[in-house]
């Protein structure tokens, strides 16, 4: 192992350490469950899908799709959503086009059948996308590109909002780099937030506090996956979670989570989980609690 890989391990294993002191609701393994067997409630599932962002969002008879990591995970995750009953999506979010967050939607628009898909507007010359949005056109799903406030009302009363950014994003952050263009969208169930990041940076961020865009939250998922291009001080502080997830494959190559995003968290004190030590990770949020367990 390379000096640097071991030292950022090593720094890595020292936050989460630290952080693990402080958790208040203790994780344990749990085995899959229907996500229709209690009621009310909301359930977020931080799918653990590898290299890659994939959240699932279930409130009564809605189900929605954040993402859907890379294409060698698309059979993997059409068995992760069949295993928890999902044979119909109300809709697929495809946040930006990068192939760690649109390429196993493409088995998903192939098997499962999807009411809406919400997308940005960016696009990229890239073999993963043109078949991505070749299936999108070929599946005669109705698509939207949403604006800033735009929701999407889910059954038992969960609102996702998004904050940004809108159409033409690309005019405001350019084409080199498409993460700026991520869509955010922020869940509110039953008084609790949750915020999904996706590949977002702190141009975008800093856009969005200035804004004044609601942020504050109680869960944040952890933008690109703890890479230090994103989650800067001015975002951790307009959004002040108590609890957040990364997820992020073992032993990238891209070196995330980075140790500096890491402390930072701890800085904020902020209870982690990440789909690396907990598998998928599952928020279940009620009138009366929020509670998190994992699926191994």
């Amino acid at each position: 192992m390379k000096r640097s890989k071991l030292f950022r391990r090593i720094a890595e294993a020292a936050v989460l350490a630290a952080i693990s002191v402080c958790i208040v609701l203790l994780v344990h393994s749990a085995p899959a469950e229907s996500p229709e067997t209690e009621a009310p409630r909301t359930v977020v599932y931080f799918l653990d899908i590898g290299q890659g962002d994939s959240q699932l969002i279930v409130s009564g008879s809605d189900t929605i799709l954040i993402d859907g990591g890379p294409r060698s995970s698309g059979k993997k995750l059409v068995r992760k959503l069949r295993a928890l009953g999902i044979d119909h999506l109300t809709a697929v979010i495809a946040t930006h086009p990068h192939h760690d967050h649109i390429g196993g939607l493409i088995n998903v628009l192939n098997n499962i059948p999807v009411d809406t898909i919400y997308m940005s507007d960016t696009v990229v010359p890239t073999k993963t996308f043109r078949r991505f949005f070749r299936t999108v056109l070929s599946s005669d799903t109705p698509t939207e590109f949403p604006d800033i406030g735009d929701t999407i009302e889910m059954d038992g009363g969960a609102v996702l909002t998004n904050l940004g950014p809108g159409p033409n994003s690309a005019k405001i952050y350019g084409t080199k780099n498409c993460n700026p263009s991520s869509l955010v969208f922020r869940l509110d169930a039953y008084g609790r937030s949750v915020l999904f990041t996706a590949d977002t940076t702190k141009p975008a961020e800093r856009d969005m506090v200035e804004r004044g865009e609601p942020l504050a939250c109680d869960v944040l998922k952890v933008a690109h996956h703890g890479d230090k291009s994103s989650t800067c001080e001015d975002f951790l502080e307009a959004a002040q979670p108590k609890y957040a997830v990364i997820s992020y494959g073992e032993d990238n190559t891209y070196g995330v989570p980075e140790p500096v995003v890491l402390q930072r968290l701890q800085q904020f004190d902020v209870t982690l989980f990440t789909t690396v030590s907990n598998g998928t990770v599952v928020l279940t949020i009620t009138p009366d609690s929020l509670r998190f367990t994992s699926i191994k």
